[in-house]
């Protein structure tokens, strides 16, 4: 029922100008509810697991990348079924890192809520900046088979070989910021 907005530290710069926005929002009934994560932390500490290989393609430029990813996990869990959230960095398509600003708060935050969070690499790169709009359509494409191959790993991952992050593989989501927003919101359709 109804739209939820979250925010996730630092979201908004203005603090006060965002409230007064969610206060309005709420008035007109434009969203039914709205929950602050920061209040919703349940454990203290976090591991990460640094440079996790989950494939690799051809890039743009025509050679082999490795692709890989950053795994933040509630420390000293015991949960085995715990929902994993696949976050892609921003960057045109042209910059950006699994260890970039824009989404290791994301992820730390995430992991001390009890969610298993994956920052994702993915292939960047613009093959033609004379037909840009071709070249962009092929950068998004690449990073949701990039995005979906990270589905894939986590539920091989559980299958094959024992569940070494205690995920659920029936409740894997993707998000992202900028680029990585794309990339998710075309997993979901593509």
């Amino acid at each position: 029922d109804g739209v939820f907005i979250f925010t996730v530290r630092n979201s908004y710069r203005e603090k006060e100008n965002f409230e007064k926005f969610i206060v309005d929002l709420l008035k007109r009934g434009k969203i039914s509810k709205f929950t602050n994560i920061e209040n919703q932390r349940v454990f203290d500490q976090i591991e990460t697991q640094q440079g996790v290989v989950y494939g690799s393609n051809i890039g743009s430029s025509g050679s082999m990348e490795q692709l890989d990813m950053d795994i933040y996990l509630p420390a000293g869990d015991e949960v085995t079924d715990r929902p994993v959230v696949l976050v892609a960095h921003g960057g045109f398509f042209l910059a950006g890192s699994n260890d970039g600003t824009d989404v290791v708060p994301l992820c730390q935050d995430l992991a001390r809520m009890g969610y298993v969070a994956a920052s994702i690499s993915y292939r960047l790169g613009i093959d033609n900046l004379f037909d840009l709009e071709a070249s962009l359509q092929e950068s998004v494409l690449r990073g949701v088979h990039d995005a979906k191959a990270a589905v894939r790993f986590f539920r091989k991952s559980h299958a094959e070989q024992g569940n070494p992050w205690g995920i659920d593989p029936t409740r894997i989501v993707r998000g992202g910021s900028s680029a990585g927003a794309f990339i998710a919101l075309h997993a979901a359709y593509i």
